[in-house]
């Protein structure tokens, strides 16, 4: 089996195991609360019926959003200027069209002989393609979106150019948390520690086939 071919089937097993939860109520009222302790803020929560939002007064952003399943979704983000709020950024996940994605899945298990030896490192690259550095982005720092990094260099915290928002995720759980991460402009610490965490919670997840809870996901 490839490389690649791994990989395939490790991109699917995380997904499955915990980006589509079979509570995703319960999921979206443990995110606020894995934003905060993530981005080490308190950011702004609001709900009106099926849509969600939530503001970062910090970085001048808005986030609207509303899940209607896994494979459906819709998301923008919005410059605070002033009393105004500009769309910069949007995204349409429709699950009734297809996507080469969507014509793929692995189909079988990962291979035994290969997990103590590629496991670790597939996953490692999984996550990096899904939530970490996605080969499809937009960098915020072009939408002039900006950090404590940017105005104050030296102080630890990332830059708005480190601010990388895929249009590519095609689960809404997978892209509400790769959101969370990259909103994460605390340290490059702080991500390296989120990064860790994550390979070494699906590397025993998928060693003993168990399904990530929000709980555990969000390590609550």
């Amino acid at each position: 089996m490839t490389g690649n071919e791994r990989r395939a089937i490790t991109w699917d097993r995380v997904e499955q195991l915990a980006f589509r939860p079979g509570n995703p109520e319960f999921w979206f009222q443990l995110y606020p609360q894995f934003l905060r302790k993530l981005l080490q803020l308190e950011p702004e929560w609001h709900r009106d019926g099926p849509n969600r939002n939530f503001h970062i007064t910090e970085l001048k952003l808005i986030c609207e959003y509303r899940v209607e399943n896994s494979d459906a979704y819709v998301a923008s983000l919005k410059k605070m200027d002033g009393s105004a709020a500009i769309t910069i950024w949007s995204v349409h996940v429709d699950s009734n069209y297809l996507s080469k994605s969507s014509l793929n899945k692995a189909g079988v298990d990962y291979p035994k002989m290969e997990i103590d030896t590629h496991l670790r490192s597939d996953i490692a690259s999984v996550l990096e393609g899904m939530l970490f550095h996605p080969r499809n982005h937009s960098h915020l720092s072009k939408f002039d979106i900006s950090t404590a990094g940017d105005m104050v260099p030296g102080c630890g915290m990332l830059k708005g150019e480190e601010i990388r928002v895929t249009g590519a995720a095609y689960n809404g759980f997978v892209f509400l948390y790769h959101l969370a991460y990259q909103l994460c402009v605390v340290s490059k610490k702080a991500r390296e520690n989120e990064k860790t965490r994550l390979i070494d919670l699906f590397e025993a997840s998928m060693k003993n086939n168990s399904t990530v809870t929000a709980k555990v996901l969000f390590n609550f």
